[in-house]
């Protein structure tokens, strides 16, 4: 009976994968040129994160993510100009992308600019053949112990910014690698299916008074063939210091958050996701640290700052 309980979820958690391709980071408020290119430059500082996700800790082949993300404005605080970098190790295979990144500021009113940005880069893609348990040794598939694949991609965001509000739509992977639809790129060679995925964020602050601050914001995914996904999330920031929050994220997992601003350049944070679908029954939930260090001569004068 345990064993056909674990080959259920094991199906679960491949068709899980499946259907999310792209990482799924709990901080994601926290860094969010990660999923939108439109964000880059948005401050009037260089920015650096660096996080580590642990997801499904005690599963075997469970997801690992590590990524670092850079970026700030140019001199003309129009152009904005950034960096990815990110790794995620699932079972057999790993996948790394690098992108740079490239966005345009516009003030559409007195309050509000929007971020049109574009990102390019190359995803490298590794296959590891005998870490597999496999019982046809003659598949042609496995004969070679490593299979490697490096494909191009290119992705884009829209960041509409104001002091109190944000609202992102992004796509990280524009082109699709995935033979069975009609409008994909096709290969020569066996390539993981890359999909299209979808970003839309929203978020607010609210100042209660100087030593509370809140903010509520969401976080919606969308993949062909996969229910769509959503975070609500709301943070709050104590005596400008400590930051406190949780998310719910539908028919998967709660979160709670954790971070820290030691000072006005470096913050350290710290997520706990509570799984809640049959996989909790074999991991101990996942965690997720993140660093992050501001750079900028003017950080230091800023006089109201903003908390996205």
């Amino acid at each position: 009976m345990k064993k056909l309980l674990q080959l259920i979820v094991i199906v679960f958690c491949s068709m899980q994968l499946k259907a999310q391709q792209d990482v799924m980071l709990s901080q994601y408020m926290f860094n969010h040129a990660a999923v939108n290119p439109g964000y880059a430059g948005s401050k009037e500082y260089m920015m650096t994160t660096l996080l580590h996700r642990s997801q499904w800790v005690g599963w075997k082949g469970a997801p690992e993510t590590n990524s670092l993300t850079l970026h700030g404005p140019l001199k003309n605080k129009k152009l904005g100009l950034g960096f990815t970098l990110m790794n995620d190790h699932i079972g057999v295979t790993t996948k790394t992308d690098v992108f740079g990144q490239l966005a345009y500021h516009l003030k559409v009113s007195p309050r509000f600019k929007l971020g049109f940005g574009l990102q390019g880069g190359v995803g490298y893609y590794s296959i590891k053949n005998s870490d597999l348990k496999y019982w046809d040794a003659s598949d042609k598939l496995l004969l070679e112990n490593t299979q490697t694949n490096l494909l191009p991609n290119i992705g884009a965001g829209l960041y509409l910014y104001s002091n109190k509000y944000y609202f992102g739509f992004s796509a990280p992977h524009l082109l699709d690698y995935n033979t069975d639809k009609i409008a994909s790129i096709q290969t020569n060679s066996n390539v993981p299916r890359q999909t299209r995925h979808y970003f839309s964020e929203a978020g607010m602050v609210i100042n209660g008074n100087t030593d509370v601050v809140i903010k509520p914001s969401i976080l919606v995914k969308y993949v062909y063939n996969a229910p769509v996904e959503a975070d609500f999330n709301v943070n709050v920031l104590l005596s400008q210091t400590v930051w406190v929050g949780a998310t719910y994220r539908t028919n998967d997992a709660i979160v709670g958050i954790l971070e820290l601003q030691i000072n006005p350049r470096f913050r350290i944070g710290y997520s706990y996701d509570y799984t809640l679908t049959p996989i909790g029954d074999y991991s101990s939930g996942s965690h997720e640290i993140m660093l992050g260090y501001n750079f900028g001569e003017d950080l230091l004068k800023i006089k109201s700052p903003r908390y996205f």
